[in-house]
C-alpha cells in the first residue's frame, strides 16, 4: 500500500468542522426572526398559489 499524499484534491479529507455555539437571541432579534419567517411564509404560499392558477388557467 502506497504512502504517498493524493495528488487529486478532490480525496483530500476535509478537517473536522468547527462547533458552533449557538446563543439565545434577544427578544428584538425574536421578533425580527419571526416576521422575515413569516413573510417567508407568505411568498411560499404566494407562489404556490400563482402555480396552481396558472396551472389551472392552462398557461
Amino acid at each position: 500500500m502506497s504512502t504517498r499524499t493524493a495528488d487529486d484534491p478532490s480525496l483530500v479529507i476535509p478537517p473536522c468542522p468547527v462547533p458552533v455555539r449557538f446563543v439565545p437571541a434577544t427578544p428584538r432579534r425574536r421578533v425580527v426572526r419571526r416576521a422575515m419567517r413569516d413573510f417567508t411564509s407568505f411568498l411560499a404560499l404566494a407562489w404556490a398559489a400563482a402555480e396552481i392558477a396558472l396551472w389551472a388557467g392552462g398557461a
